[in-house]
């Protein structure tokens, strides 16, 4: 992960639910290939509304078949999911 930049585009591999935050609200792990083809993960932000985009099914946990921007804040963690791509026809 680098927080040197804005944002990256990365191939969403999997997204692992994790403990709900202490307001209850969803949380993950996202397994991912940067641009330069390296596989890391990450974690979402607590509370950050755009794991409900997730969790509602836009694409299959398991297999998400799906370019993504994402950018991280200070501490590493996701904090925006975008969908820019969609590997499937």
């Amino acid at each position: 992960m680098n927080t040197t930049q804005p944002f990256i585009i990365a191939t969403i591999l999997k997204l692992e639910r994790k403990n709900n935050t202490v307001n209850g609200n969803p949380k993950y792990e996202v397994y991912y290939t940067n641009e330069n083809g390296d596989f890391e993960h990450a974690t979402t932000k607590s509370d950050a509304s755009f794991c409900y985009g997730i969790a509602n099914g836009m694409y299959t946990a398991s297999n998400p078949q799906v370019m993504a921007q994402l950018r991280f804040n200070k501490t590493g963690k996701i904090d925006s999911f975008t969908v820019t791509k969609k590997l499937w026809s």
